[in-house]
């Protein structure tokens, strides 16, 4: 596992440069780095030693050196790859995964991809024929960015900090990534917060042609998520599903390090624990009623012989690593729990190298509780979309409760307009009211609208959970995740995020997915005889945090208040109206703006680390 960048072009001082962008890699220990350069481009890797001793010999080259390879991430299947590829005649001078990726290149070129299992970022040099060839991998776990600078030179890396070290990249702030932001907490776009740096897409490849001058980047989509309905009985399913299941752990399976899990008291991360025989879980909650799961967990792992590592956070804990937590995200991401998963990470940091995480079990197998309203709402199918808008048009008419109006106007919307309303923390009018900047053209809507069309044909269960993955997962919470844990020098593996039991999960009839008793159906009968009855039976629990109740308090009370108050708040922001958000919630206990207050104030920091000259 390794931050990764580069540059093509000529520079006084390349080597330099390259290493001044690797130092900013967030590996927070001692980490070495390598770099290769040559008359087209300049590459380097800053790795920590994950697989084995030999994957710091990145970047790494085939027999003849024509092509040279960076990675960050992890190749799950490369052993099975390697014995397929000696096969072919290649030859491995190491047992590293990055030297498997090489020589699957030289084999199968662009095609690749459909051998791979993992998460990763790549970026191959072909010298012959004078490309640059990179990657995301499938579900986004791995980040990579790019800026193409005014001589139509391509810089790439990991990390947004790296790319901010280059000579020709320009800062500034990319307004246009606001109104996103504002309504969900992170940015739902491939533009960054930062003008002309860009992500590549998850489950797509570029490739950078240096014997062009212009239009010399292309990028292609290689994963494209589609339901495929299969006929099978329940039995069948729960056998695949179990397979699938069995085989992606045993692929995750880290046999050098005593792993640990990311644990909550839910049946994901429980149910990692206990197939891979796994001695050390790390739990996090709030030093606050009701606001811990940390008793449960450590009643599981004393019911199971395992060892719980845990920290309740206080709200100075949480408030004191707030700056620090902004700059490893790089970008402005208003979700709560970004500062908890910081914490896990470092408390499993003091016991092992690798943790699992649940991630992505519930978005796969339609686990919360909300993949239920489509069976509640079905009625509504059957009502006209005229009438429907036109009941929406009197409720925004006549005068009755907030409430009432709220509740009727949710079930009578379309289910990417209610999607929007359950995930939202400012509506479109009221970014519009508190927003200086008035050039919103509601992008952020579009691409709602753009993905449900993208699965029209299937069921509203399946619309949200292909929102839920093109949105919050993939641009949220594997971004935090992955962040966390580089700022804590640790590696977290996903092991349901995997290509079979994703086309396990997105082959399910509707009735195997969910039921009006049951969320995750299909994954609970398939791991029932593994885990206890109440571990089978619990419900996903969001980790909740206690901001509302700190905010009352007058230390932070005066913290965002002396923000609000800012010179820079009062260049994006209708200071009077945030001001009365921040007032509203200490005085007035049945209000809460919270998270409203909490995106503001994240943004704010964010621009004064990033782009008020401390880098």
């Amino acid at each position: 596992m390794g931050g990764i960048c580069g540059f093509t072009g000529k520079l006084h001082d390349q080597n330099l440069i390259l290493k001044k962008m690797l130092s900013k890699t967030i590996y927070t220990k001692s980490i070495d780095y390598n770099v290769f350069i040559d008359e087209n481009i300049s590459i380097g890797c800053k790795y920590l030693k994950i697989t084995d001793i030999y994957r710091g010999d990145q970047p790494i080259f085939n027999e003849d050196k024509s092509i040279a390879l960076v990675l960050d991430g992890e190749i799950y299947n490369y052993l099975e790859l390697k014995e397929k590829l000696r096969k072919k005649n290649h030859v491995f001078k190491n047992n590293s995964d990055a030297e498997v990726l090489i020589h699957l290149y030289e084999q199968y070129g662009l095609e690749l991809f459909k051998y791979l299992r993992g998460m990763f970022v790549f970026v191959i040099y072909d010298s012959r024929k004078k490309i640059i060839f990179g990657s995301r991998d499938f579900f986004g776990i791995k980040s990579i960015y790019y800026y193409k600078s005014k001589n139509n030179d391509f810089i790439f890396a990991s990390e947004i900090k790296n790319l901010i070290e280059h000579p020709d990249v320009e800062l500034s702030f990319n307004y246009k990534i606001m109104e996103s932001y504002l309504s969900f907490g992170y940015s739902t776009s491939d533009e960054s917060f930062f003008k002309n740096i860009y992500k590549i897409p998850s489950g797509n490849y570029f490739v950078f042609d240096l014997n062009r001058k212009e239009n010399n980047l292309e990028i292609k989509r290689f994963f494209v998520q589609h339901f495929s309905y299969l006929e099978g009985s329940q039995k069948d399913f729960e056998l695949k599903a179990k397979n699938a299941l069995d085989n992606s752990f045993h692929m995750h399976e880290d046999s050098n390090h005593n792993s640990g899990v990311l644990l909550s008291s839910g049946l994901s991360s429980s149910y990692i624990t206990l197939n891979l025989l796994i001695d050390k879980n790390f739990t996090v909650g709030f030093d606050c009623n009701n606001y811990s799961e940390i008793d449960n967990t450590k009643n599981f792992c004393k019911n199971n012989n395992k060892k719980n590592f845990s920290k309740k956070i206080n709200s100075n804990d949480y408030f004191n690593v707030t700056d620090k937590v902004i700059y490893y995200l790089e970008e402005p991401n208003a979700d709560l729990k970004s500062i908890a998963f910081y914490y896990a990470c470092n408390i499993a940091s003091r016991e092992t190298k690798v943790c699992f995480s649940g991630h992505g079990a519930n978005e796969l197998f339609c686990g919360y509780d909300y993949y239920q309203e489509p069976s509640n709402l079905f009625f509504i199918n059957f009502i006209p979309k005229f009438i429907r808008n036109f009941f929406l048009f009197l409720l925004e008419k006549i005068r009755s409760s907030f409430k009432i109006k709220k509740n009727i106007g949710y079930i009578l919307k379309d289910l990417d307009k209610r999607y929007i309303d359950r995930k939202k923390i400012f509506d479109i009018d009221e970014i519009k009211d508190i927003l200086l900047y008035k050039d919103i053209n509601e992008s952020h809507i579009k691409k709602v609208k753009i993905l449900c069309d993208n699965v029209v044909a299937y069921t509203d269960e399946a619309k949200m959970q292909y929102l839920d993955i093109n949105l919050s997962l993939i641009n949220s919470d594997l971004n935090i995740i992955n962040k966390m844990s580089m700022a804590n020098s640790i590696e977290v593996r996903f092991p349901y995020l995997d290509k079979e039991i994703y086309e396990i999960a997105f082959s399910l009839p509707k009735n195997l997915k969910i039921k009006k008793i049951s969320t995750k159906y299909i994954f609970r009968k398939a791991v029932e005889k593994s885990v206890s009855n109440n571990i089978y039976k619990k419900k996903h629990l969001d980790l909740e945090v206690p901001l509302k109740f700190w905010l009352r308090e007058d230390k932070y009370y005066k913290l965002i208040l002396d923000e609000f108050k800012s010179e820079i708040a009062g260049c994006f922001f209708d200071q009077k109206k945030i001001l009365k958000l921040l007032d509203d919630h200490k005085n007035f206990i049945k209000i809460d703006n919270s998270r409203k207050i909490w995106c503001i104030y994240i943004f704010l920091i964010w621009y004064k680390i990033f782009l008020n000259g401390n880098k």
